[in-house]
């Protein structure tokens, strides 16, 4: 029975000196490097999408600005007639584009904010790609980079065990339970 116990261990021992001195980076990690660079990508994508979203939004936000200009000088020109109604209607659509063009001005900063922070993410996210591709590139074989080795061909030095204060003990034990 001892015997058989001892093979497994042995077995298990080599095994595991075995990845110790395994050739490649394991495939968990090769994934989590192309799951690293695939997110980049998909980053990089978004990116492109909210730089377009923040030229939509200041080229709105300048379009508003044009139209409550023009809605302001009919405004000035209606009340220069004396036509009241149509200054009011004329002050009406102007607070409305002066209230859309601020809006999109908000936008636009919110943009530039997640802007910096997506490059910043990105460049967070390329410098681990580079240190786990730098992992990868360890060569785990050199004799020299592993000093990890167990053995079972010398055992650790045991002291003496004291049989006779061992066996004292256990009865000493046994009559207190």
């Amino acid at each position: 029975m001892f015997e058989d116990l001892r093979a497994a261990f042995r077995e298990a021992l080599d095994n595991f000196n075995n990845e110790l001195r395994r050739e490649n980076v394991s495939e968990t990690a090769d994934r989590l490097l192309v799951g690293m660079k695939n997110e980049i990508v998909d980053e990089k994508a978004q990116l492109r999408d909210l730089e377009s979203q923040l030229e939509r939004a200041l080229a709105g936000a300048e379009r508003e600005k044009g139209l409550g200009e023009t809605c302001r000088r009919r405004e000035t020109m209606a009340r220069g007639i004396g036509d009241e109604e149509t200054a009011s209607l004329a002050a009406e659509h102007a607070t409305k584009h002066e209230g859309h063009r601020a809006l999109l001005e908000k936008k636009a900063t919110a943009i530039r904010e997640e802007l910096d922070r997506m490059a910043e993410k990105i460049e967070g996210e390329r410098r681990h790609g580079e240190a786990a591709e730098a992992l990868g590139d360890l060569d785990l074989n050199e004799a020299d980079d592993l000093d990890y080795e167990v053995s079972l061909d010398s055992p650790p030095e045991r002291e003496e065990l004291d049989v006779d204060a061992a066996l004292a003990e256990l009865k000493r034990r046994m009559g207190e339970s």
